[in-house]
Parts: structure tokens; C-alpha cells; sequence
């Protein structure tokens, strides 16, 4: 009897932990807030985190630059004025990974990101100006093997290097596999959707680093 009563109250805590509402009965409950300066590869991540709530709920949820005030969960993807004002900050990393926290009303994304800019020259077709204009550019005096950009190719689909390493696009991706959704191989074919009416985050921290320091093809 006394086992009985124990598992009884820890089912009732369990089921009575805080959490976040995100959709509810297929409605949005919150919605994306996204920096308005936030660079192409973080934006792409809240709108990948938009697409697959719909896929799950079929709930909408908005894309916006600041809190609107129309729900009282809102889900930051990556670091904004709002964040700072939340007391959030990213804890340190010493490899690429992800942190997401879940509060009673709002939810960060973030992660520790490399994003390459556009290059301005391509000193490995120009002359001496063009490779002292690309040194300028970089910073350095490097020989010519060094001149490739470390951001590797440019995808032109998706507006990134291939190598830029973006910690709020982990953090979605790591948020979704946490709903149930698997990717176990790309687009449609090989991506598992879960379908649910309410979409719901439990409160608390999940931080994770790689094992590795660089990533490259």
C-alpha cells in the first residue's frame, strides 16, 4: 500500500511539473521571436522550427522581430535585446552545440555559432591588387593555399556556407527531436512527423557540446 501511495505521488508530481504552452487543440499559444539583424543561417533555423510545428499541429505560429503581446509564450530563436532584458545568457562552450531553456513563459534557442561573411574578393583569380585588397580584407599575410574561404562553398539555396555552424539551428533540431520528430534522412521521404493537437515543453535546461572542435568537409 505504501509502495502504491508513493508511485502515486510521484506520477501526480511529475504531472503536475511546470511547462510551456506552445499549441493548443491545433492553436498557437506562442509565437517565434527572431533578432531582425539575426544572420541568414539563424533565421533559416526559426523558420525550420515554424514548418514543423505546423507539420505536427497544423498550428501557424508567427515570425516576428519583437513580442507582440498576443501570447504569453513566446520561443527566442537565438540571442536578441529581448534575451539580454530575460537575464539570459549562453553558457561557455569550448566545441559547437546547443543550449535550449524552457521558463514558464518563454523558450530560448541558442547555441555557440560560426558564421562566415561574403567574401569581397576572390584573390585566387586576381592579380597583386586583388590578393593585397583580399589580405586587407582578412587580415593576414597568407600564402596562396591559405586563400580558400573557410567557410567552404557557398550554397546559393540556401544562402550559407556549407561550413558555417549555426548553435540556434542545433538547438531547433534538437527541440524537435525532443517532440518526436526524426530525420532520418532528408526532405519528406525520410523525415518522421509526429501529429499532435498540443504542443507542450517541459521547464528546465538542456545543454550539449560536440566532440569535436571544428567542423569540415
Amino acid at each position: 500500500m505504501k509502495k502504491f501511495l508513493l508511485l502515486t505521488a510521484l506520477l501526480s508530481a511529475s504531472a503536475a511539473l511546470p511547462a510551456l504552452d506552445v499549441v493548443k487543440n491545433g492553436k498557437p499559444c506562442a509565437e517565434i521571436v527572431l533578432d531582425a539583424k539575426a544572420p541568414r543561417g539563424v533565421k533559416l533555423a526559426a523558420k525550420d522550427l515554424q514548418d514543423h510545428l505546423k507539420k505536427i499541429s497544423g498550428a501557424q505560429l508567427e515570425i516576428v522581430n519583437a513580442p507582440t503581446g498576443k501570447f504569453a509564450s513566446r520561443i527566442f530563436v537565438g540571442e536578441s535585446e529581448y534575451t539580454k532584458k530575460l537575464g539570459y545568457s549562453l553558457p561557455k562552450f569550448s566545441n559547437s552545440g546547443y543550449d535550449i531553456l524552457v521558463a514558464k513563459d518563454y523558450a530560448v534557442l541558442n547555441g555557440p555559432s560560426t558564421i562566415y561573411p561574403p567574401l569581397k574578393f576572390d584573390s585566387r583569380r586576381g592579380g597583386k591588387k586583388e590578393v593585397a585588397a583580399y589580405q586587407e580584407y582578412v587580415g593576414g599575410k597568407y600564402e596562396l593555399f591559405c586563400f580558400d574561404h573557410g567557410g567552404g562553398k557557398f550554397r546559393k539555396s540556401l544562402g550559407i556556407y556549407a561550413n558555417d555552424d549555426i548553435g540556434p539551428f542545433h538547438a531547433v533540431s534538437a527541440l524537435l527531436e525532443s517532440l518526436g520528430v526524426r530525420f532520418y534522412a532528408p526532405y519528406e521521404d525520410g523525415t518522421v512527423i509526429p501529429e499532435m493537437k498540443d504542443v507542450v515543453l517541459k521547464e528546465g535546461r538542456t545543454t550539449r557540446e560536440a566532440a569535436y572542435a571544428r567542423r569540415d568537409w
